[in-house]
């Protein structure tokens, strides 16, 4: 016989999904066209079904644990072809954001990042921040900039337009690297209390470097993005942002092994890079990289703005904080080739803004989903649970047949 199992609805867990875009809720009727139509949901427990009945009735415990929240990619067939209008696309983005309330230290930071009242403080912490750092440098330090050291002689790298006449360079880099440990430490705590609520649902069958390698290899050719039947403009998209973030990651990582270890130890000299540089080359492929990926997401979301799905005020902040460090560093460059210093200071204080925003608000807000998503792929690899592609299904939507891959 069955064990009862018992309800504890938490009514302000359902206001708050429905607060943040998952308005439409209470429309699902629990018909299951959207676990079929989904092209990643697996034969067992499919979503997003059961996440839409379960935010229904505000069972919070279950689905902030929840790892099928994170195996959805937000593609939105399931939205397109519900016959209700229920739109399980934003239920289920809107149940990752409580998520990552849930798992990220401290939780105030998490709900200032999603609450549009808190923008003008967020922009004003690292802009008071940076502007302070800048002010007591320039009061005691009086440095000529970067050196090398050729033929035993010391001379200062010589620019028209210096950056570090605004602030040092190992002064921004301490602060980057402080703020980058600090969102490490908050992604590390969240991760091992959620991988522990995943290991008590589920027994692992595979280890997990195995499991690890095999997700990789998934996230770096996007082939879950690929599945998408009606929205394929998402996989470009997508793509373009990511290997975006890697090439300004590499270009970064040798720049500072350059600054920190080539000039000052082993005294080779090799930074300042000129444009033709490799290393400057990636940098600025990269940069374009991510600006030509966000152009195309979100040309996608102003196109689907009132029909199956759309975007939550989360959804924009992630974007801007994005597009203002993309568009800041790349006009950056361009201005100091110009030789327009007064512009070019501006721009660069701009993006150091717009990068600490990111480092120290990445765990808060929906760029998290890289680490929540990719945990939980890998659990769900080593758990053996595949996300298949199912074959075409017919559906019937508002009395016309439909061809859902």
């Amino acid at each position: 016989m069955t064990q009862p199992y018992r309800i504890e609805p938490d009514l302000d867990f359902v206001r708050d999904v429905i607060g943040s875009g998952g308005d439409t809720l209470k429309k699902c009727f629990q018909c299951a066209t959207c676990s079929v139509v989904c092209p990643l949901s697996p034969p067992e427990e499919p979503f997003p079904r059961k996440e839409m009945i379960q935010a229904q009735w505000g069972l919070k415990d279950k689905l902030v644990k929840d790892p099928d929240i994170w195996l959805c990619h937000n593609c939105n067939d399931c939205s397109t072809y519900c016959p209700r209008g229920a739109k399980p696309g934003d239920v289920m983005n809107a149940l990752r954001k409580k998520a990552i309330e849930h798992y990220a230290a401290p939780q105030a930071i998490a709900k200032r990042v999603g609450d549009p009242k808190s923008l003008p403080l967020l922009i004003a912490i690292p802009a008071i921040l940076i502007a302070v750092l800048i002010g007591l440098t320039n009061l005691w330090w009086h440095g000529e900039g970067p050196t090398r050291v050729v033929h035993g002689e010391t001379i200062v790298l010589d620019e028209s337009i210096r950056s570090w006449e605004m602030i040092p360079m190992w002064t921004v880099d301490v602060l980057f690297i402080l703020t980058g440990l600090f969102a490490v430490s908050v992604f590390a705590r969240g991760v091992l209390r959620f991988w522990g609520d995943m290991d008590s649902a589920r027994t692992r069958k595979m280890g997990f470097i195995p499991a690890a390698i095999e997700v990789v290899k998934e996230i770096a050719f996007h082939s879950n993005f690929k599945e998408c039947g009606t929205n394929q403009d998402r996989y470009l998209g997508h793509l373009g942002v990511f290997y975006g973030f890697v090439a300004l990651f590499i270009t970064t990582s040798c720049i500072f092994a350059g600054v920190y270890f080539l000039n000052l130890i082993v005294h080779v000299p090799l930074t300042p890079w000129p444009l033709w540089n490799p290393v400057k080359l990636l940098g600025n492929l990269g940069g374009i990289s991510l600006l030509v990926g966000l152009f195309l997401i979100i040309r996608n979301r102003l196109n689907q703005e009132g029909d199956e799905t759309a975007s939550s005020y989360y959804d924009w902040f992630l974007l801007g904080m994005v597009i203002t460090v993309g568009a800041s560093g790349m006009l950056a460059e361009i201005v100091r080739w110009m030789g327009i210093g007064f512009l070019y200071y501006i721009l660069y204080y701009i993006h150091l803004v717009a990068v600490w925003s990111l480092f120290a608000y990445t765990p808060y807000s929906k760029l998290a989903h890289i680490v929540y998503r990719t945990t939980a792929l890998i659990h769900n690899r080593a758990c053996g649970r595949e996300l298949l592609a199912k074959v075409p299904v017919v559906c019937m939507t508002e009395g016309q047949e439909t061809q859902a891959s």
